[in-house]
């Protein structure tokens, strides 16, 4: 199948969105990974979180460059190349994984659009961001996965979508949500770029 979306950014950075049609064994014959990732493998029980992780460490190693992929996770949770200082970010869903990476902090998340987040709406959205993007499944999932893409990029935990996270414009023409990160003893704003693929939102965010 061939890559859903490709794009090559400054710094030094590349995204890549794949649809997911292949078998498990598809990827066991194109994944060249590291010993400790193939046990981190063999402990997901579930059929489609199998394929999904697959997926997601193939859209990983082209973005990589890697001959032979090896990540690993630092206290937080955040996965690093090893021997390679450019950060990454990865992301699946049901049908669609997605990978990043870059010579400066990134996050990409891609979601499935649907009426669950219909229900989490008030928890990570202020009412002023409801009116600036509306209430459709549409909008508030792209919310949701933009917030994920900036939750990523800075890689720590007890971040809080709705308090720390704000969006603050929608410039429908450049396919950008301005988001506003605010931190103990700073804050940054952030362009999150994303795109609508069939069923799915795909966001992403570099550190400028």
């Amino acid at each position: 199948m061939p890559f859903a979306h490709t794009l090559a950014f400054e710094p030094a950075g590349e995204l890549v969105l794949w649809q997911i049609n292949e078998t498990p064994a598809w990827y066991f014959d194109n994944l060249s990974l590291s010993k400790a990732m193939w046990r981190e493998f063999h402990q997901i029980t579930a059929q489609s979180m199998r394929v999904q992780w697959l997926a997601s460490r193939f859209a990983l190693q082209q973005v990589a460059k890697a001959a032979d992929l090896d990540v690993h996770k630092d206290h937080f949770g955040k996965p690093h190349l090893v021997n390679d200082s450019r950060f990454i970010s990865i992301s699946h869903c049901q049908g669609y994984a997605a990978a990043i990476a870059a010579e400066a902090p990134v996050g990409v998340d891609v979601e499935v659009v649907s009426q669950r987040v219909q229900r989490i709406k008030d928890r990570f959205l202020s009412a002023n961001e409801q009116a600036l993007l509306g209430q459709t499944d549409a909008a508030l999932m792209l919310a949701w996965s933009a917030k994920e893409s900036v939750y990523k990029m800075h890689g720590e935990k007890k971040l809080l979508f709705k308090e720390q996270m704000v969006i603050e414009v929608q410039d429908l023409d450049a396919s950008q949500l301005h988001v506003r990160l605010l931190l103990p003893a700073t804050e940054q704003l952030l362009r999150v770029r994303y795109q609508f693929v069939n069923d799915c939102v795909l966001s992403w965010v570099v550190l400028d």
